[in-house]
């Protein structure tokens, strides 16, 4: 049993608790780590990997299932169907065959502020009437356990899914099979030809979708309420550089009006894709990359990238200054965007990156009470399990750039400075 003292007037405790929120929500990272602490693990799938990021596994921990790259944890997945009396008596084989993928449960603190964020920028924008009428599309780069995307596709099941299309790209073939094999996430595969866009796609792509939404009516039971079978994502095996820079080559030529480019670009861009030994790929964090994903950006959107957050005087706070001004650069042909950083409440180490597209408003993140108004927007739209996984809008703190790596400026103008002064050996 799991108690604390909630003074007078306070809210309950909301993750991360890592002391008593095991047992007061169960969905959330504390729910994860009680079980990494009193299940015995049981592996359930090892692959090599296909694209020399690391070896893939996933391992099992009572309700919970993560998908490994190497020795670091690349995302977790809920079975929706867990009841802890019932779990005890189950075998291997029928908790297997049981597992059942909860769209809603986030896992990490870190996929929370990532969701959060979306869907703020999301919200923004609908305030502004910036989508209205228009398909909205969310990428995904690095697929995980595929909480990040899986969430996305059934944040909105209110509205029409050819409305609001979440595609994610993946470069390992491996982590497609595990995601799919192991965790249970509903995803539609596409092909390197389906992502070529061709003139009657959009058609195409909106009866795909009508087609997938009346294939999830079915209902089931999770965490002891019905629910309907999670709408599916579409997924792309391909390498992200490569997806977004033909994409970006795509609208380029296209020249068709105003309304088909924009549908053809992103509301939003999540980047959340590490390698086994905890670190971006070089590819996706090259300033092309960056500028691509910036062109790809429809007006109105935002990107929202997951970084580490290293103390002062680190090589991760250095880094995060590079890439939050690789981003937030002059790029010719995309729209401007303000950088700002959210905080990962419990995980100082982490923090969410948002680039948010130019608006007429100050935009979501412009203060505390316009990232609750775009939130309580956006959330309004949501499933009560949806909005039941994100963070409180309240106590969500967001930072300039300027502001949070101020020591990593200083550091680096020293450095500079430093150089300057050496002097240079003549042989």
């Amino acid at each position: 049993v799991a108690a604390e003292t909630v003074p007078a007037g306070a809210a309950p405790t909301q993750p991360p608790d890592y002391a008593c929120g095991w047992a007061l929500h169960p969905a959330s990272e504390a729910g994860y780590y009680h079980h990494l602490r009193f299940s015995p693990p049981v592996s359930l799938l090892e692959a090599p990997g296909t694209a020399n990021l690391g070896a893939v596994r996933v391992t099992r921990h009572g309700p919970w299932r993560a998908l490994w790259l190497d020795g670091f944890e690349q995302g977790l997945a809920y079975d929706a169907r867990f009841r802890p009396k019932a779990s005890l008596k189950a075998s291997s084989a029928s908790a297997q065959e049981r597992f059942a993928h909860d769209p809603h449960a986030l896992g990490f603190e870190y996929v929370r502020a990532m969701a959060t964020a979306a869907l703020a920028s999301v919200g923004a924008a609908e305030l502004e009437g910036r989508f209205r009428g228009l398909r909205h599309r969310a990428l995904c780069v690095g697929l995980g356990a595929g909480s990040l995307p899986a969430f996305l596709a059934n944040a909105f099941l209110e509205a029409p899914p050819s409305f609001f299309r979440v595609e994610a790209v993946e470069i390992d073939r491996d982590v497609v099979t595990a995601a799919r094999e192991a965790l249970g996430v509903a995803f539609r595969l596409s092909d390197e030809a389906e992502t070529r866009r061709s003139p009657g796609a959009a058609a195409e792509e909106a009866r795909s979708d009508e087609e997938t939404e009346r294939e999830t009516r079915e209902v089931f039971f999770s965490r002891g309420s019905p629910r309907r079978k999670p709408r599916a994502f579409g997924l792309h095996l391909d390498d992200a550089a490569r997806f977004v820079r033909r994409l970006v080559d795509s609208n380029a030529h296209a020249r068709s009006g105003w309304t088909e480019s924009q549908q053809s670009r992103f509301a939003l861009v999540c980047l959340d894709a590490y390698d086994g030994k905890g670190a971006v790929p070089a590819r996706l964090r090259a300033r092309a990359f960056l500028r691509d994903a910036r062109r790809a950006l429809a007006p109105g959107g935002a990107i929202v990238a997951n970084c580490f957050y290293g103390p002062p005087g680190s090589r991760a706070r250095g880094d995060l200054l590079a890439f939050c001004e690789a981003l937030g650069g002059d790029v010719p042909g995309a729209c401007d965007v303000r950088v700002r950083l959210v905080k990962v409440e419990g995980q100082e180490s982490n923090v969410v990156v948002v680039a948010e597209t130019a608006r007429r408003e100050p935009g979501a993140f412009s203060s505390r009470a316009a990232f609750r108004g775009a939130l309580a927007a956006a959330a309004a739209r949501v499933p009560a399990e949806a909005r039941a996984a994100l963070c409180d809008g309240d106590r969500v703190e967001v930072l300039e750039v300027s502001e949070a790596l101020a020591g990593a400026y200083e550091e680096r103008e020293a450095d500079e400075e430093a150089k300057a002064l050496t002097p240079v050996a003549h042989v």
